[in-house]
This record gives structure tokens, sequence and C-alpha cells, in this order.
């Protein structure tokens, strides 16, 4: 008889725990109603985002409300936000190279021992420069494979080999040829209405330029150089400015987009366009059959190699948000299921192990075959001057001004050496 009561009461005692619990099934939470804010630059949207937060709402309860910001209102509007604490519960941004202007060491929550940190493929990528901590659930596992991405329908009307141009000089005839073919195409969809698209020419050819001058990029951080005293950099802007010059972009460039760039390319009324891999994934999912190529941008004549990025897009969590239901919300986010909603519409290199990448579009695939995986690639400029990334923007504007006839190639570095040194000396930064 005891032992009948003893069983009578371990069984009370169970369905106790499991209507305390509230009444979870095995393996599956009970749905919630907890809405929460995340805000995002324009030209990292990518609309599977909404299917994949419609299906964690089925799943869960949680719904977020996407807040898409045009991209060069972004950066002003997060500062302001986290500046008065109204922010968002969760925000898009690269990791770690846009850790600087969040300031996340005293603004974002520390995501290093979330459940789905264990599966992260590139772990020491993400980790913050000066506490080694996590601050964001990435994306991928590698990002930024720049360079000229063209469509390949185009070329072939044109009559133009798809063969990498070898000099600075074949790929201008490439452009000049293009722009004399009287089909009406543009050569290269320029979209500086969107400024941080001017950079990727930049950010791409000053590393390449100064890659067997390495020590370059130190000098610049303790203020034993300046940007104007490096030819190479001048040498670079001199060949972007010179794709304007010679009205090889489209006439409108100034008020042309990103959205705009890319479905210039898509649909053949441009043939190519400077970005990275990730307008392949776009381009193909808005127009299928569209056939995209890719060609390293030949900065230099004699030095075959690419630039790339130190970062990933990924998604962190304010603290001043409501922080613990954003990272249960990452969490559930991070799961297979999810991730593999993303990479089904945009194939890539998942930052998470145990998600299928999808098949990766051929010409990004040529892109880590040839330069990533033989090791024939530097970094980025901002990734080299990663402590400067809050007033890059600023930069960027400079650029369009350049491209306008405002400014020359020599006053555009002139600008920067005060701007910059006027901002690494509000750091106190050695040696400004």
């Amino acid at each position: 008889m005891k032992k009948f009561v003893m069983t009578c009461m371990v069984c009370c005692m169970a369905f106790a725990v499991l209507f305390a619990a509230g009444g979870k099934e095995e393996g599956k939470e009970k749905k919630k109603n907890v809405e929460l804010s995340l805000m995002i630059p324009q030209g990292s949207w990518r609309d599977v985002y909404t299917d994949m937060a419609a299906a964690i709402k089925e799943d869960t309860g949680y719904s977020v409300e996407f807040q898409v910001i045009p991209d060069d209102q972004f950066y002003p509007l997060m500062q302001t936000k986290l500046a008065t604490g109204e922010v968002p519960d969760i925000i898009k941004h690269n990791i770690p190279t846009n850790n600087t202007e969040l300031n996340a060491n005293n603004t974002m929550v520390d995501l290093s021992n979330e459940p789905w940190a264990a599966r992260l493929v590139n772990p020491n990528l993400l980790k913050d420069p000066q506490s080694g901590k996590i601050f964001a659930l990435p994306i991928e596992s590698s990002s930024f494979f720049g360079g000229i991405y063209y469509n390949k329908k185009v070329f072939k009307e044109l009559g133009i080999s798809e063969k990498q141009p070898e000099t600075w000089e074949d790929f201008l005839n490439v452009l000049r040829k293009i722009k004399k073919s009287g089909k009406g195409i543009i050569p290269v969809a320029s979209s500086e209405k969107d400024s941080w698209t001017t950079q990727v020419f930049t950010t791409l050819g000053f590393p390449v330029a100064v890659a067997k001058k390495p020590e370059v990029w130190n000098k610049l951080l303790t203020n034993k150089l300046k940007w104007s005293d490096v030819p190479e950099f001048k040498m670079i802007l001199d060949r972007y400015n010179m794709i304007f010059k010679e009205g090889l972009v489209n006439a409108d460039n100034l008020s042309f987009t990103y959205d705009m760039a890319k479905e210039a390319v898509a649909t053949g009324k441009a043939a190519m366009m400077m970005n990275g891999e990730w307008v392949v994934a776009d381009m193909m999912a808005k127009w299928p059959g569209v056939e995209i190529g890719y060609w390293n941008i030949p900065f230099t004549d004699s030095y075959d190699i690419i630039a790339t990025g130190s970062y990933v897009g990924g998604f962190f969590v304010p603290k001043k948000g409501n922080a613990q239901e954003a990272v249960k919300f990452l969490n559930i986010w991070s799961q297979p299921k999810y991730q593999n909603m993303y990479f089904a519409a945009h194939p890539g290199f998942p930052g998470l192990n145990g998600v299928d990448g999808g098949t990766v579009p051929a010409c990004v695939q040529q892109v880590v075959d040839t330069y990533i995986r033989t090791g024939k690639y530097v970094y980025e400029m901002n990734a080299m001057v990663n402590v400067a990334s809050p007033i890059l923007p600023e930069l960027w504007k400079y650029y369009v001004e350049m491209s306008a006839g405002i400014k020359t190639p020599a006053e555009v570095l002139k600008a920067w050496d005060t701007l910059y040194s006027d901002y690494m000396k509000s750091r106190r930064e050695p040696g400004f």
C-alpha cells in the first residue's frame, strides 16, 4: 500500500511539473506572445527575412518588426538611438568591424556563451579585438569577395571575351568597347545615391596597391604617415575617377541606387557593377535565369590578388532593449530550420555548422577557389583601419564629390587626412 501511495505521489508530482512548465511538449516550447524590433540597413535587407520571421512566429509566437533604414541614414540614426537609449531590440551590422562604432563592449549583450556559439564555423573572426567577446550572431562564416560582377549574356551579345583582364588598360578597353557598341548598354552601373557602394573600389584597391608594403597600415595608425603621402592611394583614386571622366558609368549615377544598379545589370541595361558576392544571389533570386560572372579588378598590372573582408554580417542585441527576449529570439533564429531558409534563397557559406549552405553560384565559388583557398588575398582597407569605421561614411561622401568633379583625387586624400587625424586625436590614439 505504501508503495502504491508513493507511486501516486510521484505521478502527481510529474504532472505538476508539466503544468508548472507551461505545458511544454517534448522538444517544443509553448508559444509565447513576444514582439521585438530589428533595425537593418536597406542594403542588407533580404526578402527571405520576412519568411523566416513568419515561420518563427508560427512555431514559437515570437514576432519581429523590421525597421529597414536607408543606408545613408542608418549610421546617424543608430548613433542617436544608442545615445538616447531608445534602441531597437536587435541591430543588424557587421561584426567585428562595426563593434567600434556600436561601442559594443559597453552597449551590446555578450553572446559568447549562447548555445549557438558551439556551432560557429569561424569563431575567431567574430571576436572583439579588445575583449575577445562575441557580440553578434553571424550570418556567414566569411564575407565580401568584391570585384566586378557582370552579365554573361550581355558580354556574349557584344562579343566580349570573359577572360580576366590582366591590366588596368585591358579593363578600360572593355568598358570603352561596351560604350561604343551603339547598343546603349551602360558599361558600369554606378549607384552613388547609396554612398556606401562608392567605397568598394577603394577599400579593395588601396590594400592591393600596397600589398608589398604592409608597413603602411601601422604607420597610418600611429601618425607616422599621411594618407596623401601614399602614391599608390592616389593612383587608385585616379583610376576610379577615370571611369567617371570617360563617361563609362550611367549618366544619372548620383541619383542611382544600389537596387537600381542590380536591376540594370540583371536586365542587361548595364554590363557590370562593382560590389560584393551578395549581389549575385540577390539578382538570381529576383531575375531567375540571369547568369553572372566575376572579374577581379586589375588595380595594378603585376599583382594577382584580391582584397577580402575580415568581417561578416550579424545580429547584435542592445542592452537597453528587450535584451532577454531578443537573446532567446536569436537562439531560435540560429536553428537549422530557419537558417536553411536563408541559404536556400541566398546560397553561401553559413556561419553555423549543421546548416545547408545550398549550391553557391559558380562565379562566387570561382573567387573562393582561385583566391581565398590559395591564399592570394589581403584584407580590405576598412579592416586595416577598423578603429576609424565610425567616420568612413564621410570618406564615401568625398568619393561622390570626386566623381561629381567637386574634388580631385589629391583633394580627397587631403580632406580625409584632416578628418582622420582629428578623429584619431579625439580618441587619443598613440601618435596623434
